[in-house]
């Protein structure tokens, strides 16, 4: 679900912020809020599932990050959100 304006620039502040103001996955909420109502990058299925995909893999929840970019922006946009 690409937002036309889902360029990898604006992938990259978003995600940069988003991952100043997150410790430990516990501002759920918040990325929800930004990517799911107010960007409209990705579905809430999209978030259901790279949480999941986050708490089943070993080692920080990064990869939901990239999971959240692809979807959001493609290939350049998983490396921007990473």
């Amino acid at each position: 679900m690409t937002d036309a304006g889902a360029n990898w620039l604006d992938i990259l502040l978003t995600f940069t912020r988003l991952g100043l103001i997150s410790f430990g996955g516990a501002n759920l909420a918040e990325i929800e809020r930004v990517l799911v109502g107010q960007r409209h990058w990705i579905t809430p299925d999209t978030l259901a599932s790279g949480f999941a995909l986050g708490q089943i893999m070993p080692g920080p929840n990064m990869l939901a990050m990239t999971h959240y970019g692809f979807a959001a922006g493609g290939w350049a946009g998983a490396a921007a959100a990473t």
